[in-house]
């Protein structure tokens, strides 16, 4: 999807540390999101799984996603240098095991504009290995 020229660029931040098992599914979850024009900035802390080379390998074809080295490890310094490097308006800070909603950035980025709030976050949920399957614990994140 071709972003629209009035789309705001938002950066999302995702630390990864040996996410072999996850990053792929998140990184396809972001690329698939409503609101397109986006940064996906993954900051690398030192893995020493595949995580890095699947990250490089949707890099290398998708040009919304940066993979970037992280030579301060911890994932605190990770989020500090996606935030150096982001470009966008806003932004999204997401774990390498996350997955939102396709139409989660597009809502935040619209609630954003239309309230004078600089905040904006959202309820989450817990999955098991079938991301179809809720637990029954989902508890919003503002409790």
């Amino acid at each position: 999807m071709v972003p629209e020229m009035t789309e705001s660029l938002v950066s999302i931040i995702i630390p990864c540390f040996n996410s072999e098992a996850t990053i792929r599914t998140t990184l396809d979850n972001c690329l698939q999101q409503t609101h397109s024009n986006i940064e996906v900035l993954v900051i690398d802390d030192q893995s020493t799984d595949a995580s890095y080379s699947i990250v490089l390998s949707i890099a290398r074809s998708e040009s919304r996603v940066v993979l970037i080295a992280n030579e301060t490890k911890g994932v605190q310094n990770a989020r500090n240098l996606g935030l150096d490097k982001a470009q966008g308006e806003f932004i999204k800070f997401l774990d390498s095991d996350d997955v939102m909603d396709l139409d989660l950035i597009e809502k935040q980025v619209q609630l954003i504009r239309d309230s004078p709030a600089s905040v904006v976050n959202s309820r989450w949920a817990k999955f098991s290995e079938n991301l179809d399957e809720c637990s029954p614990e989902c508890q919003p994140c503002d409790k």
